[in-house]
């Protein structure tokens, strides 16, 4: 089996707790990834998210894959770590860092980056020839993910609250 790795960053006008919050609850996934479909939750987590299985449909130009993710760890408002089983097994890690300090000088509280590390485990039955375009869609399909999921949020903390 091979590692290829990658990763995207992203910096997200919101609150790392946030970030790190929609992220853990993959339910959220086909929001801002529109190649899931039928995502659902397998069995539940201890409040950090850790242990939580979904299960879903990755559409490919290849067809539908269906795809199990489990979340293997999980430090509130910093990290989610998942592992990906199905055609192509992964690793991902999705990390939070608070952003530049606000305008009253609290550390980042309304800002942050996102970055996904990627690491695809290519089964050696899968030529090497192909590593090249398996790696450059894995990059795209994570940066658009954070592109989108910034939109997202952003896009909330831009909405008043009704109370």
């Amino acid at each position: 089996m091979r590692k290829l790795s990658t990763r995207a960053d992203r910096r997200i006008a919101a609150s790392p707790h946030d970030v790190w919050a929609y992220r853990l609850d993959f339910l959220h996934l086909p929001e801002y990834n529109p190649s899931i479909r039928q995502i659902e939750l397998v069995s539940e987590s201890g409040p950090d998210g850790t242990g939580a299985l979904y299960r879903f449909d990755l559409i490919t130009e290849g067809g539908s894959h269906r795809v199990d993710l489990r979340v293997i760890r999980s430090v509130p408002a910093e990290l989610v770590a998942i592992e990906l089983g199905g055609a192509l097994p992964a690793e991902e890690e999705f990390t939070v860092v608070p952003g530049a300090p606000d305008e009253d000088g609290a550390p980042g509280t309304t800002n942050c980056t996102a970055t996904i590390a990627l690491t695809l485990l290519v089964p050696d039955a899968i030529p090497s020839s192909v590593d090249q375009q398996l790696l450059a869609t894995g990059t795209e399909q994570i940066g658009d993910e954070l592109d989108r999921m910034a939109e997202l949020l952003e896009a909330r903390n831009r909405t008043p609250s009704i109370s």
